[in-house]
């Protein structure tokens, strides 16, 4: 497959067309946990959101950052095809081990997180990762093409399998093993997309392109490894941790799949600012490498201010909606782990920039850094304070990061936003949350008051002329030529 030549799109222009890919995934992934949720019962749904998290985290580990060191090396390479099949023999190398280990300790792993079906269930579980070591795999490859249209479309083929497969669910009946048999079919349907978009090459590339790949990919496994630790150890901590029932870890699963929503902003802008970044700092242009940061930075800041706060203060609303009154305990740690989660959006952005300046190792080594704080708080939170204290601990760990990485940040690439923008941002949501504070409506009508509160908050930073028609130029879809 040729590569299509840089700068065909734009960073804002691929930004958009990825976060519509994953604006699908997301509603169609919120609407299927609703689902899943409401038929379920909160036990049940509790152990498929622990088994779902461990299945994340393996997967994540599964990738040893190959992927995303394909996003780095492909672009403007003369051995694109032999890099992406260097990708794709590292990562389903390691998915077909990884399988296999998990196949054989898969009782063990049940008896440790003590679930009665357990070994079964993770071994549904983990048939997905050889195809998913592939699903990811091309998604990498594609990313380093700059075919952002065709991850989008990827993207909704998955969300549209596994919302299809859901619903098939009705008829067959809802279980954990059920559940994951659907998890593992979106994957399969998703990986025959990537292939027929791609149309790769068959060819054996050279050891020094393996070489070359696992280098760059070493720390990012590592980062990969931690944050998938950093994001679930504290649910986890709570199921091992005192007898803690199932419809507990059912109620904070739900609120942990609610409360992920502003990671979102950081994984459509990670192989963006990761291209854009890393395309400056080659042509050594360290000013154009700033403006990227400091866009980056604009965009996470701008979105998620008002998602946090807004949603924060419509909890209990958002929780009823969203899975009915058997889950309304949830509302009590759904702000932390929104807010926490939050944190962590920014978190990352920060941390990829840096990635992207090849300081990779300082990236793991910040996430890595992490750990003990969440174990320990961790620890003696949620020995204390059950789910509240899990749901704290997770929030003040990724607090602590982030304000560690924005330093960093600093350090390398100068100031990572404008105080003019910070300023803007945060008084025009402190000004809407008045607002927010005193209108609740129930049922539906949460909807309509955040869309009350969204609007006036775009209004009001366009009257403190933060946003204009440059922010909207990216989303003239039907325009041609090189984005500015």
């Amino acid at each position: 497959m040729a590569a299509p030549q840089r700068g065909s799109s734009g960073a804002a222009r691929g930004t958009i067309q990825i976060f519509a890919g994953r604006m699908f995934f997301l509603a169609s992934g919120y609407l299927i946990t609703i689902i899943l949720a409401r038929n379920m019962g909160p036990a049940e749904y509790g152990t498929y959101g622990l088994i779902i998290s461990l299945l994340v985290w393996l997967e994540g580990f599964m990738g040893l950052g190959v992927a995303q060191a394909a996003m780095l090396t492909i672009p403007g390479s003369s051995n694109a095809a032999q890099i992406a099949q260097a990708v794709r023999i590292i990562i389903c190398t390691m998915a077909l081990v990884l399988f296999a280990a998990c196949w054989i300790l898969a009782p063990w792993g049940a008896a440790f997180f003590k679930l009665e079906y357990g070994a079964t269930q993770f071994r549904i579980a983990v048939a997905d990762l050889p195809f998913f070591g592939l699903f990811l795999a091309y998604q990498g490859t594609l990313q380093g093409y700059e075919r952002y249209g065709s991850i989008a479309i990827g993207l909704i083929v998955y969300a549209s399998t596994k919302l299809l497969g859901t619903l098939l669910l009705f008829f067959v009946g809802f279980s954990v093993e059920a559940a994951l048999v659907v998890n593992v079919v979106t994957t399969v349907a998703a990986l025959v997309y990537f292939v027929a978009a791609e149309r790769p090459s068959f060819t054996i590339p050279a050891r020094a392109f393996v070489y070359q790949l696992m280098s760059i990919a070493l720390p990012i496994a590592i980062f990969d490894f931690t944050f998938q630790l950093v994001t679930s150890a504290h649910m986890w901590l709570l199921k091992r941790i005192g007898d803690t029932p199932d419809v507990v870890i059912g109620y904070y699963a739900a609120a942990l799949n609610v409360a992920r929503l502003p990671t979102m902003i950081a994984t459509v802008l990670s192989g963006i600012v990761l291209a854009s970044i890393s395309a400056a700092l080659a042509a050594d242009d360290k000013a154009r490498a700033h403006r990227y940061v400091q866009s980056a930075s604009r965009f996470t800041f701008v979105v998620l201010a008002p998602v946090c706060v807004f949603g924060a203060l419509q909890a209990k609303e958002i929780m009823l909606l969203m899975y009915s009154d058997a889950y309304v305990d949830s509302a009590s740690f759904f702000v932390p782990l929104l807010l926490g989660c939050g944190m962590l959006s920014l978190l990352l952005t920060m941390l990829n920039c840096l990635i992207a300046a090849k300081r990779r190792y300082l990236a793991a080594a910040i996430l890595v850094a992490m750990l003990p704080t969440l174990l320990v708080l961790g620890v003696a939170l949620t020995s204390t304070f059950g789910p509240v204290g899990a749901a704290h601990s997770f929030l003040a760990t990724t607090t602590a990061g982030a304000i560690v990485s924005v330093i960093v940040v600093h350090r390398y690439f100068g100031n990572p936003a404008r105080l003019a923008m910070l300023l803007r941002v945060t008084v025009a949501t402190g000004l809407v949350s008045i607002l927010g504070v005193f209108l609740h409506l129930p049922g539906l009508g949460v909807l309509l008051v955040l869309a009350i509160l969204q609007c006036a908050y775009w209004i009001l930073l366009v009257l403190f002329k933060e946003l204009g028609k440059e922010d909207l130029r990216p989303f003239a879809v039907w325009q041609t030529g090189r984005a500015r």
